[in-house]
C-alpha cells in the first residue's frame, strides 16, 4: 500500500478489506533474477495490510472519523493554520521539536482533525498511534477508584496509552472537574501521561475548548506548564458545524 492516503483507502483498511491479498494477509511476490536461488521464482509475503490493519483497529479512531484524511480535508480561513501544523508534524516526524495543541470553540473541527492527523501518521510512519476523547478516560478512571476489576482495565489502558508513539488527547478540559481527593487523583492520572511523553521524548496531541487560562483553573499551573512546554499551538475558529 503507497502512495496518497485517500478515503477510498480508509473505507477498505477499517473495514479489513484488502484489494492486495484479499484479506488473505499475504501475497504473491516474484524474486528478481539472480538474487538468490529461487531466483525468478514466485513467493508468498506478508502482505502490509497485516501491520495496517493492527495499527489502524487499535488508534481509537470512531467511526464517524474512520474516512478523515488530507485528501479529503476542506481547508479554509478558519482551519488553514491547524491543518498546516498537522501536515507538517506528518511530514517532518520525527524531525519535530513540538507536539500540537488545537484549541477553539465547539464544532469547529478539532477532532476532524486530530483523527486525520492519527490516519496520516499511521499510513506514513507504520507507528502505534492512539486517540482518546479525555472526559471518557476520566470517567473511566473516577469509576475504577473504587472497583478493583475496573480499576485493572483502566490502568491496561493507561498502559497502552503511555506505550504509543503519538497520544491524542481529545477534548481536554470538557469534563466535569471534582474538587476532592478523587479530582486531585484524576489530575495526577493526566499529569502522569504529560510526563510520560515528556522524558520519553514521545509525541502529543492535544484539543481543548478551553484558553490556557482556564486549562489552569481545572488541572493546576503544573499540568499548564507542562502542555505549554510541550505543543505547539493553533486554533480552530468559525461556527459550529454541528
Amino acid at each position: 500500500m503507497k502512495g496518497n492516503l485517500t478515503q477510498e483507502t480508509l473505507e477498505l483498511i477499517y473495514s479489513r478489506n484488502c484489494n492486495i491479498c484479499g484479506n488473505v494477509g499475504y501475497k504473491i511476490k516474484k524474486i528478481p533474477p539472480d538474487e538468490t536461488y529461487l531466483s525468478g521464482r514466485e513467493v508468498a509475503v506478508e502482505c502490509e495490510c497485516r501491520e495496517l490493519l493492527g495499527l489502524y483497529s487499535k488508534s481509537g479512531v470512531e467511526i464517524r472519523y474512520q474516512n478523515c484524511c488530507f485528501d479529503n480535508y476542506v481547508i479554509d480561513e478558519n482551519n488553514k493554520g491547524a491543518i498546516e501544523l498537522i501536515k507538517n508534524f506528518v511530514t517532518k516526524y520525527p524531525d519535530v521539536n513540538k507536539s500540537i495543541l488545537i484549541n477553539g470553540p465547539v464544532g469547529t473541527g478539532k477532532t476532524w482533525s486530530v483523527s486525520t492527523l492519527v490516519n496520516e501518521f499511521i499510513w506514513n510512519h507504520k507507528k502505534q498511534t492512539k486517540i482518546i476523547n479525555v472526559p471518557i478516560l476520566l470517567d473511566k478512571i473516577r469509576g475504577g477508584i473504587n472497583n478493583k476489576q475496573q480499576y485493572k482495565e483502566v490502568n491496561e489502558e493507561i498502559t497502552e496509552l503511555l506505550n504509543c508513539e503519538l497520544l491524542v488527547l481529545d477534548d481536554l478540559g470538557a469534563e466535569r472537574m471534582l474538587d476532592d481527593a478523587k479530582g486531585d487523583w484524576i489530575r495526577e492520572r493526566i499529569y502522569i501521561l504529560l510526563e510520560d511523553r515528556w522524558s520519553k521524548q514521545r509525541y502529543l496531541a492535544i484539543t481543548t475548548n478551553c484558553t490556557g487560562e482556564q486549562i489552569s483553573e481545572k488541572y493546576g499551573q503544573r499540568i499548564t506548564d507542562r502542555i505549554m512546554g510541550l505543543c505547539s499551538g493553533e486554533s480552530l475558529l468559525g461556527e459550529s458545524k454541528r
